[in-house]
């Protein structure tokens, strides 16, 4: 008798410790993607991850993959960040990366809806762990937003005189 309760208050300590193990934070949280930009003829789109990571960890890598439909064709492509070897410190606040996902369907991405999906890995200096968080679809939009000034409605540029015929 007296050894099935060691067996059963060892069992017992053992589920303890499993619950307590299941109760760890994440190592990432606040996973979000925001609004991709779409690059030169659709062949690109860039996008910017922000997270929040547990300090005592340091951000190593994470990818991108961007789905879009239009008329039922889908374009989609895949990209990633990387951090030089060990990684960048977790501060515990929000920190991003900015993540260029290049096309590789016969499609062009285009301005309007998609889908992203992703992960973000970490790296513990102190056990050589890589704890990976991955994220589940998400919808963003796809924005044209060229950088570029528009062109100015001062008409065209004055010619310089030393070129003007006599």
């Amino acid at each position: 008798m007296r050894v099935r309760r060691k067996v059963g208050a060892a069992a017992l300590g053992g589920m303890v410790v499993v619950l307590l193990a299941g109760c760890a934070p994440a190592p990432v949280t606040d996973i979000t993607y925001g609004n991709a930009r779409l690059g030169l003829e659709g062949a690109s789109v860039q996008l910017l991850v922000t997270f929040k990571c547990q300090p005592g960890l340091n951000i190593a890598f994470g990818s991108a993959l961007v789905s879009q439909s239009h008329d039922g064709r889908l374009a989609q492509g895949f990209g990633s960040f990387s951090k030089s070897f060990p990684g960048v410190p977790c501060t515990g606040g929000a920190q991003g990366a900015r993540i260029t996902v290049f096309n590789d369907s016969p499609w062009s991405f285009r301005e309007g809806s998609a889908a992203v999906t992703g992960d973000v890995t970490l790296f513990n200096e102190n056990t050589g762990d890589l704890p990976t968080v991955s994220v589940d679809p998400r919808a963003i939009k796809i924005v044209d937003e060229d950088p570029r000034p528009a062109p100015s409605s001062a008409g065209p540029p004055a010619l310089d005189a030393r070129y003007e015929s006599s």
